[in-house]
């Protein structure tokens, strides 16, 4: 069974840091949401758009025998990744781009998870 394959009784395996998905949240779930807070705080969002996007499209043709199911849309967790790395990699995004919207981004979508760099892939 590859690595990808892997499932366990609760929920799919993260693809990059090969942990379970207890509260599966799907990227696209997750990013709206993340635009939708940007929003408010009336950031423009392109930068951003295209950065998710680009995330998103990496991930286009992945194959996966299982994935967790959306809490928020009901939809297949494609790609199944865990909101901390998903959390990493958005940070890195607001660090590198937007550096002083990092610290708010945090505050308010860590989910008590401190050390985002550590998960953090590109």
């Amino acid at each position: 069974m590859s690595l990808l394959e892997k499932k366990t009784v609760h929920g799919a395996m993260c693809i990059n840091c090969r942990e379970e998905i207890s509260n599966p949240i799907c990227p696209n779930c997750f990013i709206d949401r993340v635009k939708k807070w940007l929003e408010f705080q009336n950031e423009e969002t392109n930068s951003f758009e295209k950065f998710s996007n680009k995330f998103l499209q990496k991930f286009s043709n992945l194959k996966v025998k299982e994935a967790g199911v959306c809490l928020f849309c009901k939809g297949e967790h494609i790609p199944p990744i865990c909101s901390f790395c998903l959390i990493g990699v958005i940070g890195y995004f607001f660090e590198k781009e937007k550096p002083e919207l990092l610290k708010p981004f945090l505050r308010i979508f860590n989910y008590g998870f401190k050390e985002y760099r550590e998960r953090a892939f590109l």
